[in-house]
């Protein structure tokens, strides 16, 4: 899952480029701390650590 504030297209892109099949896009920071909430609570995982990960594969794109 990736969550970001950038427009879908680019969102898109980099999420194919990682691997990555489900994206929401366009968000705001408080809309992106939400839907972690909501994840976290649907299936019991924390998904800090996967974030973090994808910060630093991102890193190593560019």
């Amino acid at each position: 899952m990736m969550l970001t504030g950038d427009h879908e297209s680019s969102a898109w892109g980099v999420a194919k480029a990682m691997g990555i099949s489900e994206v929401y896009s366009n968000l705001k920071p408080e809309d992106k701390l939400n839907q972690v909430k909501k994840s976290s609570r649907d299936t019991g995982k924390h998904y800090f650590s996967y974030y973090m990960k994808l910060i630093f594969n991102l890193f190593k794109i560019h």
